[in-house]
């Protein structure tokens, strides 16, 4: 077995830092620093206010531990984090059947190790979408694992390592090509598989196979549950509609096709070019007739209008972006609900509430909408100049939102062209707020406008859209407008990997 792991000793004795005085956000962030001693590696936490610090101790397996890049993860809600070699493919030389990699319930203040099954294509873990399971599909044995992660769950195998639920989705394969994709619910406890391939066009991402089986698992959710997971039902997709990536999915995987916020349905998303834009599949038992025994309803065509569908936000209603305008759709009466996106020429981006029930479209130029299956809001109308700017980060009920500005609007530039000046811009109902500056990265904002964010050396942008420098210091902008410097990051923070493998300095949520 290779990879890392955490120290739980370590971990249960953390030092916590924090002062009455000092401002706080319901916000989680973690970040590796650039301080390798023999070998080990230092995750710092942000949590309320307090910081603490863990220590990563490799395994002997590894060869250089110190120059290993690492996946840093957050789970959606910040109850946990994942640890891992960024590229476990490398790891296969040592001949090992598995590699380790670290759970940290920062909930419940625990470390925990997990093997992952390493052949010639190693499994991708990714957090459910509530955060509260870890998930992957072995492409080899082709089998679906789940491992939910709430304390009083686990159970541990040989060495200490926590067993997952696992499921053969179909026969194991020699050659490891995948040929499954998943997608899991926002606010309930289910995970969807389904056939998938390769789509050429997008490279290393899965997309739904014609006709293919779909099937639908429910895991556990806390000690009273007696399985770790169960199978709820299968169906198949139709045989005539090609299915697409849903837009805006980052992930390579876990992009099956949208999921109902309470699990009771997937919908594969079609091809701009077919006639069914939305084919629906549900696990949920419907009432026969004349005695007949409740079935699913097999999988059926329910939308064929026009433009990008985004998310589903109930079992009735999806969301839908079209021209200049965001649509909330009633697929079961036809009823089409719009907004028109203003804001000029500044982009828009959509984000989900926490439960997955509410699309928040937001302008950097700082315009922002609310649609939920019951109401669509008007959150702000008020613009500002923001040409060069960071995705917006959004509060958990998606009321508040903020982000910086890297154009240095009303400050000088540099020789170089180097920004000296930044903008951090935040909405709400409440109207828009404009702070210009030393240069800001926005990490994390709560459900009282407490603003998580960091200053940086410049204002410049790698490839990645991430700072090209290193963090300088933390702050908190209050919602009384304070600024309040929490921390000097020192030592210096360094570059960390998602799930998908992009770079970034750290990773936040809000609690």
């Amino acid at each position: 077995m290779i990879g890392w792991a955490a120290s739980l000793t370590t971990l249960l004795a953390l030092s916590a830092v924090s002062a009455c005085d000092t401002p706080t956000v319901e916000a989680r962030a973690l970040w590796l620093d650039q301080e390798h001693v023999g070998g080990e590696r230092t995750v710092h936490i942000y949590s309320r206010g307090e910081f603490e610090t863990m220590t990563l101790r490799p395994s002997s397996d590894l060869q250089d531990a110190e120059r290993e890049s690492l996946v840093l993860e957050l789970g959606p809600r910040g109850r946990g984090a994942l640890l891992m070699a960024a590229d476990p493919r490398s790891l296969r030389v040592t001949g090992a059947n598995a590699f380790q990699i670290a759970y940290l319930d920062l909930d419940e203040r625990r470390a925990l190790s997990i093997q992952v099954p390493l052949g010639l294509r190693a499994p991708a873990p990714v957090f459910s979408a509530r955060g509260d399971a870890v998930t992957w599909i072995d492409p080899c044995a082709r089998e679906l694992a789940i491992l939910p992660t709430t304390a009083g769950l686990q159970t541990t195998g040989a060495g200490g390592a926590l067993e997952p639920w696992t499921t053969a989705l179909g026969e194991g394969s020699l050659s490891c090509f995948p040929r499954w994709g998943s997608a899991s619910a926002t606010d309930a406890p289910v995970i969807f598989t389904g056939d998938a391939s390769y789509a050429g066009e997008l490279g290393n991402v899965l997309v739904p196979t014609p006709g293919g089986e779909v099937r639908a698992f429910r895991y556990a959710e806390g000690p009273e549950d007696s399985r770790l997971a169960v199978e709820l039902g299968r169906g198949a997709l139709l045989s005539d509609v090609t299915g697409v990536r849903p837009s805006g999915c980052a992930e390579t995987v876990g992009c099956l096709g949208l999921v109902d916020p309470d699990g009771s349905a997937l919908s594969v998303i079609g091809d701009p070019d077919d006639p069914c834009r939305i084919q629906r599949w549900s696990w949920v038992a419907q009432e026969g007739e004349d005695g007949e025994e409740p079935a699913p309803e097999p999988t059926s065509c329910v939308w064929t209008g026009s433009g990008e569908v985004i998310a589903a936000i109930s079992g009735r209603h999806y969301v839908v972006l079209r021209d200049s305008e965001v649509v909330r759709v009633d697929w079961t009466t036809g009823e089409e609900v719009a907004l028109p996106l203003l804001g000029g020429s500044a982009p828009w981006s959509w984000h989900l509430d926490r439960e997955g029930r509410t699309v928040i479209m937001v302008s950097r130029g700082g315009p922002m909408l609310r649609i939920a299956s019951d109401q669509v809001e008007l959150v702000n109308i008020v613009q500002t100049p923001c040409f060069f700017g960071q995705t917006p980060v959004v509060a958990p009920s998606g009321r508040w939102a903020a982000w910086a500005c890297l154009d240095g609007f009303g400050g000088e530039t540099t020789g170089d062209g180097s920004v000296q000046i930044g903008s951090v811009i935040r909405v709400s109902v409440a109207g828009l707020e404009r702070y210009d500056g030393v240069p800001m990265w926005a990490l994390s904002i709560d459900d009282e406008g407490e603003l998580l964010l960091y200053s940086r050396a410049d204002s410049s942008l790698n490839d990645l859209v991430q700072p090209a420098t290193s963090p300088r210091n933390l702050y908190v902008l209050g919602s009384d407008r304070e600024l309040s410097r929490v921390s000097t990051l020192e030592p210096d923070p360094e570059l960390s990997r998602d799930a998908n493998g992009l770079l970034r300095w750290m990773v936040s949520t809000a609690l």
